[in-house]
């Protein structure tokens, strides 16, 4: 029993590193982003930068996820968002989806070197089923669906989330300006959500919208 324990405690661990390194690639795809497009905020301030300590918010990043895999159910985790001026891009309505669309593209881009990697471990898992393919090959598959749930969570159109930056692009200014006035509650929204549902109605909303988008992402990366 204590092996199996100490089996889990790494298990989560190791899902915890997954969590902080997907999240900091997140982030700084964001930096490049913006930095690319004009904007070099994130860069001044250090954010431009693969350095996972430069994005953690110990929070989002460490005791969100870690509540998450304790309580079991989906999972929620954010980083530190990067800072960045939208008055200094040089397209800001383009420019502004640009950025927010970097985030999740990073998420995309890390599910399939994941999946890939998992892939060329295929031909060793028969003859070593118990040993270190096998972990790895967990652990390539935790890191593809951690990166397909941030890629999917960041994509809700609820203001500050990154999908609602792509809604705006395609609204007026003053539909803009009354679409983000509601930002100021998109944390209610997003507990309501997340907890509230499940618990007072019975209907796992966020849960329903993952195994309508990260479960069909990770079985076709993964053949099932």
């Amino acid at each position: 029993m204590a092996s199996l324990d100490l089996y889990n405690l790494l298990f989560i661990l190791a899902c915890l590193v997954l969590v902080v390194l997907s999240s900091a690639v997140h982030e700084f795809a964001h930096a490049l982003a913006a930095h690319l497009m004009g904007d070099d905020t994130a860069r001044e301030r250090g954010r431009l930068t693969l350095n996972p300590l430069a994005h953690l918010d110990p929070f989002g990043s460490v005791l969100l996820p870690l509540a998450c895999f304790l309580l079991g159910g989906f999972f929620v985790a954010y980083a530190r968002p990067v800072p960045y001026d939208p008055s200094r891009l040089r397209d800001r309505r383009v420019g502004e989806a640009v950025v927010a669309v970097a985030g999740p593209a990073a998420n995309l881009a890390q599910a399939l070197v994941g999946a890939l990697l998992a892939r060329a471990l295929l031909p060793l898992l028969p003859d070593d089923p118990t040993g270190w393919a096998v972990v790895c090959y967990q652990i390539l598959y935790v890191y593809v669906r951690i990166n397909a749930m941030l890629l999917f969570f960041n994509l809700i159109p609820v203001p500050p989330l990154d999908g609602s930056k792509v809604v705006a692009l395609f609204l007026s200014d003053s539909a803009r300006r009354s679409y983000f006035s509601v930002e100021r509650y998109s944390g209610l929204v997003l507990l309501a959500a997340v907890w509230l549902a499940p618990r007072l109605l019975g209907f796992d909303l966020l849960g329903r919208y993952f195994s309508l988008t990260v479960s069909p992402l990770v079985g076709l990366l993964f053949g099932f």
